[in-house]
């Protein structure tokens, strides 16, 4: 396959002692030598999932690939807020190979600790590079809309900080770090009303409309945390938030809200309504119907408010409703939660 360049051969032939991100190879403008096409497995790219892990079909096996040597940003993890140039490593590498034909080689090692397979990858040549780096992070920080972490400095030695719209008012000094990073990994991984009382716990109380602090506003636990109390359960088939799921275990309703993530498997497809999937509710869609809906319905539904009609049903003590029909599910516009 002449003028295929290999991309991820740079990690092991530099021989550095680590994985280069792909964006500093890019960024360097360093491409490897191209390679024979008869070292490789030809496959097929269905889907990229993020700078470094493609979704491939060779012959009638579809799996999941991780690319050796290169190292991208995460975009996916749920315990973390989406990274640094995750989007655009992604978009960059569906871009040379999404729909195409690579080729695969194995190294020493043929699978991950999370069942992915390790391979080299022959890519089309790419025509283009990535620049702007250095406080680009912060430059793309600001255009998201992500959410800034202020810090005040306050009486004595002690430091204020807020986060949205809740503010510890007593962190010391030492402790500025931990009590930053344990916010935001709180704010990433929780939503609704656990996140209120976790935050609660870690010391952020809600803020007034005039910036003082207050009492919480959520009543004390004792229930589980996600449970309307008796009496207030609403009846079959209403629309429900979809951080309230759990509430609802084996019940017929309409859940709403965005799609922030999808993930599709060898015979399984994920809608994700949080980033931490193993914690909130997931809609999920069997291979043997996928048939019936959309082409590439992973990129379809992704970013779009939906609301989806089904039964919620726990696997793994995950909250999931599984759809057989794309009738189940109603594209309602607007934002999302």
């Amino acid at each position: 396959m002449t003028g295929l360049e290999r991309i991820a051969r740079a990690g092991r032939g530099i021989r550095f002692g680590h994985a280069w991100p792909l964006w500093l190879l890019l960024a360097s403008g360093f491409f490897p030598a191209p390679f024979p096409a008869e070292a490789g497995e030809r496959a097929r790219v269905l889907e990229v999932f993020d700078g470094d892990t493609l979704l491939v079909r060779a012959g009638q096996d579809v799996s999941t690939v991780r690319l050796i040597g290169i190292d991208s940003p995460e975009m996916g993890h749920p315990a973390r807020p989406r990274e640094f140039l995750s989007v655009e490593s992604a978009a960059y590498l569906s871009a040379l190979c999404e729909g195409k034909e690579v080729l695969l080689e194995p190294d020493e090692e043929d699978t991950d600790t999370y069942g992915r397979y390790l391979r080299y990858v022959f890519l089309p040549a790419p025509d283009g590079i990535w620049k702007d780096v250095g406080r680009a992070e912060l430059s793309w920080l600001r255009a998201s809309g992500a959410e800034p972490v202020l810090v005040y400095p306050a009486s004595g030695r002690t430091f204020a900080v807020v986060y949205g719209d809740r503010g510890n008012p007593d962190v010391e000094r030492e402790e500025l770090g931990r009590t930053i990073s344990r916010i935001v990994r709180l704010r990433a991984e929780n939503a609704g009303s656990e996140y209120a009382r976790k935050a609660e716990e870690a010391g952020f109380r809600p803020l007034t409309e005039s910036g003082s602090l207050s009492a919480p506003p959520f009543p004390p636990s004792g229930r589980g945390e996600d449970r309307e109390p008796a009496g207030n359960a609403r009846p079959a088939g209403e629309t429900v938030p979809w951080e309230r799921a759990r509430s609802y275990i084996g019940r017929d309703v309409t859940v709403e809200g965005k799609i922030v993530r999808t993930h599709r498997g060898k015979n399984i497809l994920f809608l994700n309504f949080h980033p931490n999937w193993k914690k909130y509710l997931s809609v999920v869609i069997y291979g043997k119907d996928l048939p019936g809906f959309p082409d590439n319905p992973e990129t379809f539904y992704r970013n779009k408010t939906l609301r989806v009609r089904g039964t919620v049903t726990l696997h793994k003590d995950r909250p999931e409703i599984v759809v057989t029909s794309p009738a189940a599910i109603t594209d309602v516009g607007g934002t999302g939660n």
